[in-house]
């Protein structure tokens, strides 16, 4: 089924040729309303068309088609009061396609701005530009003047109005993708890869960005090895976040066995300090915050300084404190801890303080504690923890700061010339 929406008003020449050319099984006349309806080219009686509108010589629309009036399954007039808004025009037509569309779901529509005065016309080829499956028409024609086409001249030209949708959803893409909302995004692009004969450059770019922000999407999840797998394919572009993902899986591999075997097999000569696992999440603790997720972003400071005591533990005296080896330890303090046993944040410090009195990160560590503890206890009150109280942001940002704090201070202390921990790249400056 073809179904022609119409901007109607001035010459009727063209509008009738439009209506000859496409052939449609329906017709929608979008006519100005009041005073100065357009209706009456449409149904009126007399002559009421001709090539001078002034000194009308010829019947309406309908009759010049061949459509009676009572085959109302054939055409619908939908009037615009006020016609010279282009807002209002744009509304009415968003309108008028979305009903369609819902009645005859499956038909083909083309939208004629050719009619129509300039508000009519802008909102027809902005409504239809919202969705690509909409063809757009204008009657062509050899010029005489500055005013209108010479009569007999006209062509009928189909624009598809894809382009300007895949450009506007796109960008609407890369923003979410800016503010780090992976899932967003992929909805929006994915949709985008729906459309028809999308021209072949078009598609890459999105498909690039499809690729990327699933990347980012797991890497966000902390599925770093799936990550991996996905952005391989644009590691050449994004070099340094790529070898950042190397240097995280490997630190990772120090504490989670399931990524010790892969990485192994990987064999990469990557240089890291084992301490990068701290860094990803106190970035992904500002991606979250960076959306005003301030208890899930406090949550996640939470586990990078848990991280960071477990790897010091691990790194530097082969010691697993979620799983206790007391013949490690020595006998006095072994006494007070269960084999086997697990230690929170806060104990994991204070055994380590207990038997590494001099250790680096002991050292910060003292040097902040009751700050960190004050903070710690705002984040056990969140409902993310044991409580009901909303983490704010300047509290986030406080935790945050002192977290970071440490953190730079014990890998200053440890190790020259650390690397600087990279954050997700924005969209908008590979896309650019």
């Amino acid at each position: 089924m073809k179904l022609l929406l119409l901007t109607t008003g001035g010459s009727c020449e063209p509008l009738i040729e439009s209506i000859l050319e496409n052939d449609p099984d329906r017709i929608y006349f979008i006519c100005s309303g009041g005073d100065r309806s357009s209706r009456r080219i449409v149904t009126g009686e007399g002559y009421v068309c001709g090539k001078d509108p002034k000194n009308p010589d010829e019947p309406n629309i309908l009759t010049q088609v061949n459509i009676d009036p009572s085959e109302k399954e054939k055409f619908e007039i939908v009037e615009i009061d006020d016609f010279d808004n282009p807002n209002s025009c744009y509304q009415a037509c968003i309108t008028l396609i979305s009903t369609i569309k819902k009645k005859y779901p499956s038909a083909e529509l083309i939208a004629d701005y050719t009619g129509g005065t300039k508000s009519m016309t802008a909102g027809l080829i902005m409504a239809a530009m919202d969705d690509p499956s909409i063809t757009l028409c204008v009657i062509t024609g050899k010029r005489m003047d500055l005013i209108r086409v010479a009569s007999g001249t006209q062509q009928k030209r189909l624009i598809g109005a894809k382009l300007p949708f895949l450009e506007r959803h796109f960008k609407a893409a890369v923003a979410l993708a800016d503010r780090y909302d992976y899932a967003g995004c992929l909805q929006v692009l994915e949709s985008l890869l729906d459309t028809p004969d999308i021209p072949s450059e078009i598609q890459q770019r999105i498909q690039k960005a499809v690729c990327l922000a699933r990347g980012f999407r797991e890497w966000d999840r902390f599925n770093h090895r799936r990550a991996l797998e996905i952005l391989e394919s644009y590691a050449g572009e994004i070099t340094d976040i790529f070898l950042c993902l190397k240097k995280i899986m490997r630190s990772r591999a120090l504490l989670d066995e399931k990524y010790k075997e892969f990485c192994e097999d990987q064999k990469s000569s990557v240089v890291y300090h084992g301490y990068e696992l701290v860094e990803d999440l106190l970035l992904n603790a500002k991606r979250k915050a960076f959306q005003g997720l301030y208890d899930d972003a406090t949550g996640r400071v939470y586990r990078a300084l848990e991280v960071l005591v477990d790897a010091r533990f691990q790194i530097c005296y082969e010691l697993n404190k979620n799983d206790l080896d007391l013949s490690k330890l020595d006998e006095t303090l072994a006494s007070g801890y269960t084999q086997g046993g697990k230690l929170g944040l806060k104990q994991g410090f204070e055994l380590l303080i207990k038997w590494k009195r001099n250790d680096e990160l002991a050292t910060e560590y003292v040097k902040r504690r009751k700050r960190i503890e004050n903070y710690l206890s705002i984040r056990n009150k969140s409902l993310f923890a044991h409580g009901y109280t909303p983490v704010s942001e300047k509290d986030f940002e406080k935790f945050l700061g002192i977290a970071e704090d440490l953190y730079e201070s014990f890998i200053s202390r440890v190790f020259q010339n650390p690397s600087e921990p990279v954050q997700f790249p924005q969209f908008s400056d590979i896309f650019s």
